[in-house]
């Protein structure tokens, strides 16, 4: 999907987290480091990694958490080659919800890191 500063990325296998935590599982790690490796062969070497957080607890360990989610995906991404000058990390917390936060699935759901390959 097309944001105003760059392609947010949409995967099969979403980057979601478990509650609390900040840990990219394998898989997740795997999903990156292949998008990684698609993106650097066609030159792209600039985006921004957004990690969000559910709705419960305070909102300043909320944001806090969501940006250690961030920094996990980052350093998956360092790993598989992007330079680490061509990422901007951002913790947003809870502030942008994809579902709802009053059910479990809904909260599962915002646990989640959103990867924008920035276009200028």
């Amino acid at each position: 999907m097309y944001t105003e500063d760059g392609w947010a990325l949409s995967f099969a296998d979403k980057l979601l987290f478990d509650t609390n935590q900040a840990v990219l599982n394998e898989k997740s790690r795997l999903i990156v480091s292949k998008t990684t490796i698609a993106l650097l062969s066609v030159g792209l070497e600039k985006m921004r990694i957004e990690g969000h957080a559910d709705s419960t607890g305070r909102e300043s360990y909320n944001v806090e958490l969501s940006e250690q989610r961030a920094w996990a995906v980052a350093d998956a991404i360092i790993q598989s080659g992007m330079p680490k000058s061509g990422i901007i990390v951002r913790g947003i917390g809870s502030k942008r919800p994809v579902a709802s936060n009053s059910t479990e699935a809904g909260r599962a759901e915002n646990r989640r890191v959103s990867i924008i390959v920035v276009t200028e």
